[in-house]
Parts: C-alpha cells; structure tokens; sequence
C-alpha cells in the first residue's frame, strides 16, 4: 500500500505543478514544450505505479 500511496501523492504533486509549470512555459518555450512537459509527468506517474502498483500475489482478481 505504501508504493501506491506514494504513487498516488507524486500524481497529484504533479497536478499541482502542472498550471504553474504551463504558464512558465507558455511563455519561454511555446506550445509543443507544454505537451512534451506533460506527457514525462504522466509517463513518470505511470511508472511509479507499475512499480509499486497494488499487490496482486494469491488474491482473485475481478
């Protein structure tokens, strides 16, 4: 439970950076860099939760 929950604190700690995050770059670097800067955030979220995902060892999954 701890690597999920710590999965799940990363993603919202990137939901509350992302606004900031696309006004900086917004502004220096363009459009495509807004995108590019999201899609590593989710790609990092989606592999802390691989990694530390909900156990699944001898339960029955539904």
């Amino acid at each position: 439970m701890r690597g999920n929950g710590t999965a799940q604190a990363v993603g919202r700690f990137f939901t509350i950076i992302t606004p900031y995050a696309v006004a900086g770059l917004l502004d220096t670097q363009g459009t495509v860099s807004i995108f590019i800067t999201i899609g590593i955030f989710m790609a990092i979220v989606a592999v802390l939760k691989i990694l530390w995902g909900p156990e699944t060892k001898k339960q029955i999954l539904k």
